[in-house]
């Protein structure tokens, strides 16, 4: 009986590591800025096991105030071996000190989820934070 139960376990095994897949985060747009720009920005994911941050520590986005033009901030953060039509979470905060922007004292922090689909992807935000407009955009793909 246990013999059975052998090919039964690394069938299962194998094909659960087949179907995962690389989730790269290419991008994100911000159209709507919460705060006024210039400001720092960290996004982290995590989706399965996996996890990454990005963090540049010393450079801003952005300018022209709160009504300034949207900002592309490109990130190439890759979660590796996640599984497909599973979900990711993202958590994009944001800060004028680049040395808030990563921790609970940022001055705007949103969590979304992304669902992990095969090919190319953009989900898009819009959180209410305290009745100031935010609008962003996430960019992603698998391979």
């Amino acid at each position: 009986m246990r013999f059975y139960l052998l090919p039964i376990a690394a069938f299962i095994l194998l094909g659960a590591h087949a179907s995962a897949l690389d989730l790269i985060i290419d991008r994100v747009l911000i159209s709507k800025h919460p705060i006024p720009a210039p400001y720092f920005v960290c996004l982290a994911a995590k989706a399965d096991r996996a996890e990454a941050t990005f963090q540049p520590p010393k450079t801003p986005y952005g300018s022209g105030g709160i009504t300034g033009s949207p900002i592309e901030v490109p990130m190439n953060l890759v979660l590796k071996d996640v599984q497909k039509n599973s979900w990711a979470t993202v958590t994009l905060q944001l800060d004028t000190d680049g040395a808030a922007a990563a921790t609970y004292k940022a001055l705007k922090k949103h969590t979304g989820r992304l669902q992990i689909l095969e090919g190319s992807h953009s989900a898009k935000f819009t959180p209410a934070l305290y009745n100031t407009p935010f609008i962003y955009e996430v960019f992603y793909h698998t391979k």
